[in-house]
């Protein structure tokens, strides 16, 4: 009877250790929202104050959508056991800390939204994302997208995406990349299978190295609203894209010799976004026009010139015309016209002022010499200033010793007396 007394008094101290640790599932459809279709069981737990996961996932026999959004779990313990593919969604709870093979119970997951949480590099390994452990072995884990916009993540861990081969979809919006360095750059070279890269709205001005090399299969790149002066040269790499948009950049010149200018042949180039740049002339010999499925101009200062007016005859029937469509400055009139109505003799006007629209192809040239003179002064000036300096603590030192002058003494007025 004791020994009966012992196993039920420590099943439950291990129940009540587990409330701690899990949130409590029991008629976890009552508190959330529970809800099939033939493909699909929804779970939405959104804003339910969770501070931990679920002890265990409600029944189901298709494949699990669970949505835990706006909830506070600082630390996101290993997810229960399921063999049916799933879906989950954890966006703005908060979370700092993963436990290492958190998702090893959800052997089958294939999409994990962890985007505005509170991740960073220090925090984050390719442990954490270790599949099912069987015979001493770690399986990977079979996601196609991961999304980890809006965290705080500054470099990815060389190895990070180690158990996850078949990545297809990655979103790193809105993170503190400054640079892609070599973890990072080997990280993602892992990522044969990869398809959609998303950097948009961090802090890049330049794509270094080997940044991209290795995405072979690559077909969208957003590097949307960084700050990068020119198309970055290591697109080269990517044969296969489809889709760019460097939109809301600091870009003033797209070069012929640039990624753009080597796709000319390319038939799939399908998608290109330059809103909200510094550039003012798009060359007529960048890239085959008429392949493009979708461009978009708007919001930039251009010209209007015959290269924009031969740009807009050869666009795709496909791509919409609308009035509010990218619009240039008229440089007879000063007037905004819209790119779409521009006509013929826009090119007669090229003739008869032959330097005005290449100008910006010197800017760069410009920029290099200003840069390097800036640089000269500000060594000359430091200089300088610097033997000035030693130059009066020397004059200092001397005025300030002590026997610099001579004492004098005067014989006739010194006087004795008896």
């Amino acid at each position: 009877m004791d020994k009966l007394l012992l196993v039920l008094l420590l099943s439950l101290a291990s129940l009540a250790a587990a409330d701690e640790i899990y949130q409590n599932s029991s008629h976890i459809c009552e508190r959330c929202i529970c809800r099939e279709d033939p493909d699909e069981f929804f779970l939405d737990c959104t804003g339910q104050h969770f501070e931990h996961v679920l002890a265990n996932w409600p029944p189901h026999n298709k494949t699990l959508v669970a949505t835990f959004s706006y909830n506070n779990m600082t630390t996101l313990e290993i997810l229960p056991d399921t063999e049916q593919k799933a879906k989950l969604v954890l966006d703005h709870c908060n979370i700092r800390y993963v436990d290492p093979g958190v998702f090893k119970g959800v052997k089958n997951v294939e999409f994990i939204d962890m985007s505005y949480n509170l991740l960073t590099t220090e925090e984050i390994d390719g442990e954490d994302f270790k599949g099912p452990y069987n015979n001493s072995v770690f399986y990977p884990i079979p996601v196609k997208h991961l999304n980890l916009a809006y965290n705080q993540i500054h470099s990815l861990p060389r190895k990070f995406f180690e158990n996850m081969p078949d990545l297809k979809e990655l979103n790193l919006e809105g993170n503190d990349f400054y640079v892609l360095d070599q973890n990072t750059q080997m990280a993602l070279s892992s990522l044969s299978k990869l398809k959609r890269l998303n950097l948009a709205d961090n802090e890049l001005t330049e794509l270094v190295g080997h940044a991209v090399k290795g995405l072979d299969n690559l077909v969208e790149l957003n590097l949307a609203s960084n700050r990068l002066d020119f198309v970055p040269e290591t697109l080269d790499y990517l044969k296969n894209l489809q889709s760019l948009n460097i939109s809301d950049n600091y870009i003033f010149e797209i070069r012929d010799d640039s990624f753009l200018g080597g796709m000319n042949d390319h038939l799939d180039f399908i998608g290109l976004y330059i809103t909200n740049t510094s550039i003012t002339l798009l060359d007529y010999t960048l890239l085959s026009w008429s392949n493009l499925r979708v461009l978009e101009l708007k919001d930039n200062t251009l010209e209007c010139d015959c290269d924009l007016y031969k740009i807009s005859r050869d666009l795709h029937p496909d791509i919409t015309r609308t009035r509010d469509g990218p619009r240039c400055i008229d440089p007879r009139t000063d007037a905004s016209v819209q790119m779409y109505a521009l006509e013929e003799d826009i090119c007669d006007l090229e003739i008869r002022k032959p330097g005005i629209y290449h100008a910006a192809r010197h800017f760069e040239t410009l920029r290099v010499i200003l840069i390097t003179l800036t640089t000269m002064f500000t060594i000359t000036t430091l200089v300088a200033v610097t033997i000035a300096c030693l130059r009066y603590r020397k004059g200092s030192a001397y005025r300030n010793y002590n026997f610099t002058t001579q004492v004098q003494y005067n014989p006739l007025q010194t006087q004795y007396r008896i």
